[in-house]
């Protein structure tokens, strides 16, 4: 049977079976309080406060050191030991960059990653390299810029990125990137047009899921469903049918009018 661990999470990010990292959804004035807690929530570790987005980098319980985004736009690596003193419940921390939207990082494991894919609020993407900390503006050590006019992003490994433009063109870029502009990225293959959001198990295009302006789900330029607002891949699974074994792919469809749905396709997808 399930347990209940929380009620009123805005994200998380499990450490192990017992451990967990739980972004509070906060309220209309204030952002999350970030914490890191067992099941029982007897106890919670607080980390910082006003915390839009979080990435433990390693996975001891607790861990000591997490990626912070605040509300404020300010992203920071921040060490443990945790749950100081308010208001700096942190023992140090180091700034990353400023005006973030969103981030990504793959070192996760290690104590201290030093990469990081930065989305600023600019619509410039960035792969930035540390030791970060240095004085303002430029809190990085260098940086690489990957594309301009960037509304959303997910990256497969530091030399391949999909990349959502704010004209809704999705694309596969190589790196390596830092190229002379217009063209930062070393090289670059079209995936779709007309992208509101899109969804990928292990940076793979054969189980990219893309959901268009329209709100139609598409896999593999086949449509799936015309009724999608939000999509997320769970995983491929090998399924028996009949005397034969064939490759699925599982994943959750949220609907407009907030019905969430399990769907599981046979790969490759030839449409229904």
């Amino acid at each position: 049977m399930p347990v209940e661990v929380f009620d009123g999470a805005k994200g998380f990010q499990g450490m192990g079976s017992n451990f967990f990292l739980i972004l509070d959804r906060g309220d209309e004035s204030q952002s999350g309080r970030l914490f890191a807690t067992n099941q029982t929530v007897s106890n919670p570790l607080v980390i910082d406060e006003n915390v839009q987005a979080f990435n433990a980098t390693n996975f001891r319980n607790p861990p000591d050191t997490v990626l912070v985004l605040g509300s404020d736009g300010n992203l920071w690596f921040e060490f443990g030991p945790f749950g100081q003193p308010a208001p700096k419940f942190w023992t140090t921390r180091q700034p990353v960059d400023a005006n973030v939207i969103s981030f990504q990082a793959f070192e996760l494991g290690l104590v201290y990653p030093d990469t990081v894919f930065v989305l600023g609020s600019d619509g410039n993407l960035w792969l930035e390299h540390g030791p970060f900390g240095h004085p303002a503006p430029n809190f990085w050590t260098r940086r690489e810029q990957v594309d301009a006019n960037v509304q959303g992003f997910l990256g497969v490994n530091y030399d391949q990125v999909f990349v959502l433009g704010s004209d809704g063109n999705l694309w596969l870029e190589q790196g390596p990137f830092g190229q002379p502009a217009p063209n930062f990225w070393t090289g670059r293959t079209p995936i779709d047009a007309n992208v509101q959001a899109f969804a990928t198990l292990d940076g793979l295009v054969e189980t990219l899921l893309v959901i268009r302006t329209d709100g139609t789900l598409w896999l593999q330029g086949h449509l799936v469903t015309a009724d999608a607002a939000a999509c997320q891949v769970i995983g491929r699974f090998t399924r028996n049918q009949g005397s034969q074994q064939i490759t699925t792919l599982g994943f959750l469809v949220l609907a407009p009018n907030f019905a969430l749905t399990y769907w599981e396709v046979p790969l490759p997808f030839t449409g229904f």
